[in-house]
């Protein structure tokens, strides 16, 4: 029952993780496409800066831009942050319950690094946090009045925090933390110096002081950055289901783990054929390739050694590759040259 409502929870997250994502993103290439195509308005009026007329749906709108604010605050005032929030509640959350909660399995990688799971994940936390206050401490900084100077920074420092995470966690895990810091940097900008500085703006003209334009112009430069952010789709969180690359070329449902030169003991992690339960690890001597033999408790022993549809006996394997794996297929036992490729063979590169 815990297995089901976990992965229910899962694809509950990821859908709300894509459509709140959808949103934001359209949101912010709207105002992209908008700011680009603003003109000054063919009639001047006081405080504008631009305008820009569409037509759309059988309607035609005209969206005007003012230089600070306008003279006087309308009765309804629409804002956009809840697609932001939304979207990094998420998939923090999608982060959380497959990386943190799964680390033993996606975050760590004991072939890249010794990692305990509690270090591992203060590992993952402290890149969202110190990718926030380093990317907000550059642009309150003299280099945040130089944009060409401040991309290259930043550019330059998400290269090294790629580099450095990759010599820590998994390679899937270090990829997705890079996109997990991009979307805290993005949603944090709406939510410590966008909404803020609109708040405030709208505050003093309620009071009918002015508007501080100082505070508009940081917003719209955060604004700037976070639109710019937004241009690649909301990242993948949820590992693929079946093995592809670790699991080699036949790995249908699971895939090989496991350290080379001893160690741990050999793993093969994987499902019952046609089951959306969760993974397992199954020892990975006695289990057959391109399918592990299902029993109740796990792998089916009587199909240790064998072959997988024929049930025929492995012919003897003396003399061969002493890094093939108990039960796994020969080159001469008629299945062809692919099943002879072995799952590891436990040599360097």
């Amino acid at each position: 029952m815990a297995a089901h409502l976990g992965e229910w929870v899962n694809l509950a997250l990821r859908w709300v993780h894509v459509v709140t994502g959808v949103a934001w993103i359209g949101t912010s290439f709207y105002f992209n496409w908008l700011n680009s195509r603003l003109a000054p308005p063919e009639v001047p009026e006081p405080g504008v800066a631009g305008e820009v007329w569409s037509v759309h749906g059988g309607g035609f709108y005209r969206v005007v831009k003012y230089t600070v604010a306008p003279g006087s605050l309308p009765r309804t005032l629409h804002g956009f942050k809840w697609e932001a929030y939304a979207t990094w509640l998420s998939g923090i959350a999608l982060l959380v319950l497959i990386y943190y909660l799964g680390a033993g399995v996606y975050l760590i990688d004991a072939r890249v690094a010794g990692l305990g799971r509690g270090a591992a994940v203060a590992i993952g936390l402290a890149t969202l946090v110190a990718a926030w206050v380093v990317y907000d401490l550059l642009c309150r900084s003299p280099l945040g009045k130089e944009p060409l100077a401040l991309a290259g920074t930043l550019f330059v420092l998400g290269v090294a925090l790629t580099w450095g995470l990759t010599r820590l966690l998994s390679a899937r895990a270090a990829y997705i933390h890079v996109g997990a810091a991009l979307g805290t940097i993005m949603a944090a900008n709406v939510f410590r110096v966008i909404i803020p500085s609109q708040r405030e703006m709208v505050a003093a003209m309620a009071e009918g002081r002015p508007p501080n334009a100082t505070l508009g112009r940081q917003a719209a430069l955060r604004s700037l950055h976070t639109r710019t952010g937004g241009a690649s789709p909301p990242e993948r969180l949820a590992p693929p289901r079946s093995g592809g690359r670790d699991g080699g070329p036949g790995a249908r449902h699971g895939s090989a783990r496991g350290r080379r030169g001893g160690g741990r003991e050999r793993v093969i992690r994987g499902r019952p054929p046609h089951s959306r339960a969760p993974l397992r690890a199954v020892p990975l001597r006695g289990a057959h390739l391109p399918r592990v033999h299902w029993g109740a408790e796990g792998p089916d022993p009587r199909h240790a050694g064998r072959h997988p549809r024929t049930a025929r006996a492995d012919p003897d394997r003396s003399g061969e590759d002493a890094h093939h794996a108990p039960g796994q297929c020969d080159g001469h036992d008629g299945r062809g040259a692919g099943a002879a490729r072995p799952l590891d063979s436990g040599r360097g590169a």
